[in-house]
């Protein structure tokens, strides 16, 4: 996480943090920063609980606990799984924020190479794609949307503060 605050510090982009409750417990400095530096966060569970795998009453508990340290209206399940039982109330008081990828960066059978394939991916059809940032296996990529090739991090951040401007907003993080 240092790694990449400092990075995005470097060019002056922001990004969108989704945080396990347990370590900001743990890190509450690492967090403060993530604050101090102007970065939103999101909400990710106290412990990263798979919704699909935890009963209601626990998973609403770490998503509380979770609030109640970071003040936040943003909740990213892990893993991507939550019961219609459990989007349901948390819609009452989050936005929930999913993501346009699946990058398998979990899978410690897949190549760097292939994480990158599956974040790059085919384009959506009849969707307009802007370019994006990825975190994948602790480097930071970027894809274009008009040539879907990948670029060292300097170049992808330079490319992007060059069409973009400083301060991109980066949302894929997780």
């Amino acid at each position: 996480t240092l790694a990449v605050l400092d990075c995005l510090r470097q060019y002056q982009i922001k990004a969108q943090f989704f945080c396990v409750g347990n370590n900001v417990s743990k890190y509450p400095s690492v967090f403060q920063q993530i604050i101090a530096e102007g970065h939103a966060v999101g909400n990710h569970t106290f412990h990263h609980k798979n919704g699909w795998a935890t009963d209601n009453e626990m998973y609403f508990d770490e998503v509380k606990k979770t609030d109640d340290l970071i003040h936040t209206k943003f909740f990213r399940p892990p893993y991507g799984k939550i019961k219609f039982s459990q989007a349901n109330q948390i819609l009452k008081t989050h936005q929930v924020v999913m993501w346009s990828r699946l990058t398998a960066d979990f899978d410690k059978s897949i190549t760097k190479e292939q994480c990158l394939k599956n974040a790059i991916g085919k384009p959506f059809k009849n969707v307009i794609t802007t370019a994006k940032i990825y975190l994948a296996n602790g480097t930071l990529y970027r894809t274009s949307a008009y040539s879907y090739q990948l670029n060292a991090v300097d170049d992808i951040i330079k490319m992007t503060i060059n069409v973009q401007g400083a301060g991109t907003y980066v949302s894929d993080f997780v």
